[in-house]
């Protein structure tokens, strides 16, 4: 394994806790705060956003972590692994965010 290797496997696996952290105090322990623009007056009904938002987010996390265990296991390909993992996030963005909108007030 080569150094910069390493670096990306530490870098994901450090993200996917930070992930996973965050996804749990907003659904489990409902820390709204952390939600970037979180307005309580928009909000129809706040148990179901923190459970959308901190889910989604925890499954990022998951996501985090299994592309640097496949980094590890496979390293030959890498390309692939990151490509997966980009388009990955940026689907769950997407559905963190039209998923949201479920929870607005009317």
């Amino acid at each position: 394994m080569n150094k910069s290797t390493a670096i990306l496997e530490f870098t994901l696996a450090g993200m996917g806790l930070l992930f996973l952290l965050l996804g749990y105090l907003i659904k489990y322990k409902k820390k709204m705060n952390l939600i970037a623009g979180y307005d309580p007056t928009q909000i129809a009904d706040k148990d179901g956003l923190a459970n959308w938002m901190g889910g989604v987010t925890i499954v990022m996390g998951s996501i985090l972590m299994l592309s640097a265990l496949a980094l590890h296991y496979f390293p030959g390909h890498q390309t692939f692994i990151m490509n997966t993992f980009i388009a990955s996030i940026l689907i769950g963005c997407v559905t963190m965010v039209v998923g949201s909108y479920r929870y607005k007030a009317k």
